[in-house]
């Protein structure tokens, strides 16, 4: 069954009687010529209007009901499929017009319900699917009553490599989150949890474990790396990446531990370029050192253990 034949308003074998309700008479008290029951075996829609001026093809109104009612009672497939209801826009530059157009005051413009399959089902070829949009509210509702487990307010699918969720916005006409389909997401801003951070971790024997971030009281950015004291002293050079990040104009801290035996070594000499590094008591030992820096990022100017509450 082709999507035309039901856009006839998807009034097939037994939708004649639906429209009846809201076609009983005219201003007169005359009945309708519709306003009887009728039943039709045709491949074509049992009756069709068509307005050749600015007017609408068919109207439902109803004081009590529901003013157009449409149904069907074919078994569809996937590539065979029938509906209760069609709107089609055939217009062919217009990217206003719309095939199924639902208005409410006060409720709900457009709702789908289903026992079993999909309440609102919305597919496009090349377009969006389902657009919701609200000038005073929510754009697009989703909510589920189902207890179960494997139940979801909202499901996405994504049938190629192409993001599974992004977020716009429209003012600076940017992505301010997105989400691919292989997991992994895009923030423009921060995330904020309630308990422990939780890392999934994947192990040499096949195995996978829950390891746990570290908190700070405050944004830091870390390197670490190793050199060699000769004779007692080492000139660290900072790696020009890890330099270009860090907020030069904030001390940062740099930990130091021999590789063997020393008189102990201190760090002196800080710029944004490096740090020098000696032994003690002038000593003049030649080892391996390791060292850790920690440095306040550029971008960030966040406070230190903020309140929230």
């Amino acid at each position: 069954m082709k999507p035309s034949h039901v856009l006839a308003f998807g009034l097939a074998a037994a939708c004649a009687a639906a429209v009846v309700p809201a076609l009983a008479g005219d201003a007169s008290g005359r009945a309708h010529p519709l306003a009887t029951s009728k039943t039709c075996k045709l491949t074509t829609p049992c009756f069709t209007y068509s307005n050749m001026n600015a007017g609408a093809g068919l109207e439902g109104n109803s004081s009590n009901g529901s003013g157009l009612i449409g149904t069907t009672a074919y078994n569809g497939t996937g590539t065979s499929a029938a509906f209760g209801v069609e709107g089609e826009d055939n217009a062919l530059s217009s990217t206003a017009n719309a095939g199924v157009y639902g208005i409410s005051k006060n409720g709900v413009g457009v709702a789908g319900l289903s026992n079993a399959g999909l309440g609102v089902n919305g597919f496009s070829t090349t377009g969006t699917g389902v657009q919701g949009i609200s000038s005073g509210g929510t754009g697009v509702h989703a909510e589920s009553d189902d207890a179960s487990t494997s139940a979801s307010a909202l499901y996405i699918v994504s049938a190629s490599s192409s993001y599974l969720v992004r977020a716009h916005q429209g003012g600076c006409n940017c992505d301010k989150m997105s989400l691919d389909s292989s997991g992994n997401m895009i923030l423009a801003g921060t995330v904020t949890q309630n308990g422990q951070p939780q890392i999934l971790t994947h192990t040499a024997s096949a195995h996978t474990v829950l390891a746990y971030a570290p908190r700070q009281t405050q944004p830091t950015i870390e390197d670490t790396g190793e050199a060699t004291l000769v004779d007692g002293e080492a000139r660290v050079r900072l790696d020009p990446a890890f330099a270009d990040a860090i907020d030069k104009r904030s001390a940062y801290l740099a930990f130091v531990t021999p590789e063997g035996e020393t008189n102990g070594v201190y760090v002196t000499g800080k710029t944004g370029e490096g740090f020098v590094v000696k032994e003690n008591h002038g000593g003049r030992s030649t080892v391996p050192i390791e060292y850790r820096i920690v440095a306040k990022p550029f971008d960030t100017n966040a406070a230190r253990l903020p309140r929230t509450r």
